[in-house]
Order: C-alpha cells, then sequence, then structure tokens
C-alpha cells in the first residue's frame, strides 16, 4: 500500500503491474475493513518497532494504525520479541498465542459453561494425562470423567475375581474425581473383553452417552497411543463423533477434541499445539487424584512419572517450541500438560483421524 489513502473504507482492489509478474492483485483498505476478523503477524525484534508504533497511533495517521483502532475485531499475534516495546496495563497479562501454540492458564480460560469430558480407557488414565487442565476447567464449566473400560485385567494383591478388581477401581476413580472436582461416568465398553476389537455395540454406548449429556469439549488419548485399549476407545470415541455430526437433529454441530499424551505415550515434537500452564493448586489435585488409584500406584509410580513428565514439559517447551531456540522464553507455570487441538465439524475431518488411529500415527500439526 504504498499509494496515499485519504478515504480507507473507500479504496477497493486493484490490477496492478510489477515486473517479473504477469499480474498482481493488490487489496485494498475497503476489503481488508470489510472483514470479519483480521489477523496481524508479527515476529522478531525487528518487527518491534513498527508494532510499537502501530499501535501508539490512536489518531490514525497510518493506514494500519486507523485500521486496528476502527476495526471490530482485530488480534494480534506476537512473540515476546515483537512485543517487546510494548507496555501493559496490567502486569500480569499472559500471551495467549505463540509460535502457533495456544497457552491456556487460569487467567486465560478457553471455555466458559461449558460441557466437558475425558474419557479415560482405563480407570486411572484422566489424572495421568489430564488431571491439571481438567481441575482447572471444573471451575468454571460441567466437567467429568468418563472411564469407558473396567480395567479388571490389572494386576491387583489379594484379589481372585474380575468383580473384586472393578469395584477396587471403580471405587478409586469415584475418589479421584471427587479430589478433582469432577463427576464421573462408567461406560464399560465390550471391547476390553474382545481384545479391543470395537463393534456397533461399543460406537452405540459412546454415541448415547454424548447425545444424553450433550458433550461439547473432548479429552482423550491420541490417535498413535500405543496402548492397544486405548486406540479402540479413540476409534469408538470418533466413530460415535462421525456418527453425531451425519446427524442434522443432533444439538452440538462441532466438538473441541483435545488428544493427550501419557508417560507410555509421549507426543514427539509436531505432534502438539496446546499448552495448558495451570495454577499449582491444579496440579496438587492432578497428584492427588493419581495417588487416589492407590491399587495402580503401588504397582507403577505413576505419580512420579506425571509429576517427571510435567517438570520436563515445562522446563523445555518454552524455549524449545515457543520462544525459540536461544530466545527468551515466555514465563510459565513449573509443570505444564500438553495437548493436540482440533475443531471437529463433519464427518470428512473425523475420517482423517481415523485413518491416523488405524495407522497408529499421532496427530500433527501439518495435518
Amino acid at each position: 500500500m504504498g499509494d496515499e489513502i485519504k478515504s480507507p473504507k473507500q479504496s477497493r482492489e486493484r490490477l496492478a503491474t510489477n515486473e517479473g509478474y504477469w499480474k498482481v492483485v493488490t487489496l485494498g483498505p475497503a476489503n481488508i475493513f470489510n472483514a470479519k476478523k483480521i489477523i496481524l503477524l508479527a515476529l522478531g525484534r525487528n518487527k518491534a518497532k513498527i508494532v510499537r508504533k502501530v499501535i501508539s497511533d490512536q489518531k490514525g495517521e497510518t493506514f494500519a494504525g486507523w485500521l486496528i483502532h476502527n476495526h471490530p475485531n482485530v488480534q494480534f499475534i506476537l512473540d515476546t520479541l515483537a512485543a517487546k516495546g510494548l507496555k501493559f496495563k496490567n502486569s500480569n497479562t499472559l500471551v495467549t498465542s505463540m509460535s502457533g501454540f495456544t497457552i491456556m492458564s487460569e487467567s486465560n480460560q478457553m471455555f466458559v459453561n461449558k460441557v466437558v469430558t475425558c474419557f479415560s480407557p482405563h480407570p486411572d488414565d484422566t489424572s495421568i494425562s489430564a488431571g491439571a487442565t481438567l481441575a482447572l476447567l471444573s471451575q468454571r464449566n460441567s466437567v467429568s470423567s468418563c472411564i469407558c473400560t473396567t480395567g479388571h485385567r490389572a494386576y491387583i494383591p489379594n484379589t481372585t475375581t474380575a468383580q473384586e478388581r472393578i469395584l477396587i477401581r471403580e471405587n478409586e476413580a469415584r475418589e479421584e474425581a471427587e479430589l478433582l472436582g469432577i463427576g464421573v461416568e462408567f461406560l464399560r465398553l465390550p471391547l476390553y473383553s474382545r481384545a479391543s476389537q470395537v463393534t456397533e455395540e461399543d460406537v452405540q454406548i459412546v454415541k448415547s452417552f454424548l447425545q444424553q449429556n450433550n458433550i461439547e469439549v473432548i479429552f482423550m488419548p491420541h490417535t498413535g497411543d500405543s496402548h492397544q485399549t486405548h486406540r479402540g476407545c479413540v476409534k469408538a470415541i470418533l466413530l460415535a463423533l462421525r456418527e453425531l455430526l451425519s446427524d442434522a437433529q443432533h444439538s452440538v454441530k462441532s466438538f473441541e477434541v483435545f488428544m493427550y499424551e501419557g508417560p507410555w505415550s509421549l507426543f514427539a515434537p509436531g505432534s502438539y499445539n496446546f499448552v495448558v500452564s495451570p495454577p499449582s493448586s491444579a496440579f496438587v489435585n492432578k497428584i492427588s487424584g493419581i495417588r487416589a488409584h492407590r491399587s495402580q500406584t503401588a504397582r507403577t509410580p505413576y505419580d512420579r512419572a506425571a509429576d517427571s513428565l510435567a517438570t520436563l514439559r515445562a522446563s523445555l517447551v518454552p524455549e524449545q517450541d515457543l520462544g525459540g531456540f536461544g530466545a527468551e522464553p515466555p514465563q510459565l507455570a513449573d509443570k505444564i500438560e500438553l495437548f493436540f487441538h482440533v475443531t471437529l465439524s463433519s464427518p470428512q475431518v473425523v475420517d482423517d483421524y481415523l485413518q491416523l488411529v488405524e495407522k497408529s500415527k499421532a496427530p500433527t500439526t501439518s495435518h
């Protein structure tokens, strides 16, 4: 936009010629102003001066300054270097998006008054993989843990029958839910007795749960989870979502899905795009929730594993993924949780992730 703009809302697109190109289309200010949403992206320290100049131009002496102070929906996406020269009225202002990652914290919660569930393939997976996030979300949303299978094949000393082990594990899940401040449901999917082979019976059980509770936000294992039972549950969930998205009568038209990692199946770089930086109290609830499963932590210290993983992520992700190697990283909590977030809004999108399950491949941010 090298020409002087005297009337920003009237100048529209035009064809222009430029050496080396056959045709060049430039958007005029009127086209830009008529957009529903404008996103201005600036990365690096060399953008800090112009970012500061544009934001401080409240009189609209430049087109960019006029635009951001007059358009109803403008979002800036800046890294810490591009935002270096800005002064915030609230010193606790937190970065909500950085380098392609969304960051959620206590003062920046993505959801309010939503119906949220975490599908837990076994009774103890909820706290291990997403406990702090669910404890945080429970402050403003209706949150539940949905236990997919009984988990009765796990070794528990001094038990002789499946029913004994089911009773122990489901009581531990109830205690966990109370510690996290959430509800709990038990599906007892038949796939657990069929070597994780998913049938229509499993799909209909999951679909009924989603329908009856009007679930809007879903947490579940990622598509490349190494545990066979986990992948079976993911397949049943996705097949149920595909049916619901094909049903014009269903009230929920899209689902916000968050796929989680666990100590047994870690995310590789590029397989996550959502970072939760929870308050310390939420993480305390997470660890307490894990320890409620005494029958399992007596065998394997999942509490230590989850604590170590969250600490490792908090130590490396801010620089490795958010700030960039050698750059100043954003300040996050001492322990964080990672997710792959996707909005599922059509059967076709669901099919893409079903293919990943069949190939045992984790999701990717370039998917």
